[in-house]
């Protein structure tokens, strides 16, 4: 007899065939069912641990890797059973899931892909990630960091649960060239002559040209554009009268 229940049995007797009947009631008793508490949720951050234990206290524990004592401190992912007995000799098994969340965010350039210390420059963590908090090594604090010098950008993330991650990126970030000073000359009564530095790489002048010097032969504002070897850029402009 495995379970509680009203037994009956019939018995028949040899000579005569007479028969007879008995009943009895039988009480299987068994451990309470067992119930493994923790604190929180089931889930914990890579690198913490969780203690679990029992609602009840008992004779005798086994957990699955052979602990016998009241409580298993976890620390990774996994289906935790715990196998108790009672007073009377009468054992059950409870059983709990832990998931461990590891937190590893993914850093992602934002174009252009060159860099100049006076460009616009940007790291971003996907918003679809679904964390809560971003802290970057420079102290900016929202999914989207911009910076304006070579070296390596960090950023802490947290997730719902709090848990957090790191993870790092190398940049290199090229100087861009100093805005240039134009100066202005008066070769002939009708024109001006603009002149910068012939120190750059290339030359881009408003209305045409792209050497160091632009004829104005009309009231205006002239802007010139300059880039450098590394391919950065710097403007500067210069408004002049022509009469």
């Amino acid at each position: 007899m495995a379970t509680t229940g009203t037994y009956t049995v019939t018995v028949t007797a040899t000579a005569g065939g007479c028969t007879a009947t008995a009943t009895s009631t039988v009480t299987i008793t068994g451990a309470p069912a067992p119930v493994i508490t923790f604190t929180g949720n089931d889930s914990i951050c890579n690198g913490q641990t969780k203690v679990l234990s029992l609602t009840t206290t008992y004779t005798a524990y086994h957990w699955q890797n052979n602990a016998t004592t009241a409580t298993l401190t976890v620390n990774a992912t996994g289906n935790y059973a715990v196998t108790v007995t009672r007073a009377n000799g009468c054992t059950a098994v409870a059983t709990q899931t832990i998931t461990v969340i590891t937190v590893a965010p993914n850093i992602i350039h934002i174009p252009p892909a060159l860099q100049c210390t006076n460009g616009l420059n940007r790291l971003r963590v996907p918003v679809l990630a679904g964390y809560t908090s971003y802290v970057w090594s420079n102290g900016q604090t929202t999914d989207t960091m911009t910076y304006n010098a070579t070296g390596t950008y960090r950023v802490t993330v947290t997730n719902y649960l709090g848990c957090t991650g790191t993870a790092t990126s190398n940049q290199t970030v090229n100087a861009s060239p100093t805005a240039p000073v134009i100066t202005v000359t008066s070769p002939t009564p009708c024109s001006k002559l603009l002149t910068i530095p012939a120190t750059y790489n290339t030359y881009a002048w408003t209305g045409g040209g792209n050497t160091n010097t632009k004829a104005a032969l009309a009231t205006g504002t002239y802007t010139v554009t300059v880039t450098n070897a590394a391919g950065c850029t710097a403007t500067a402009s210069s408004t002049v009268t022509v009469t």
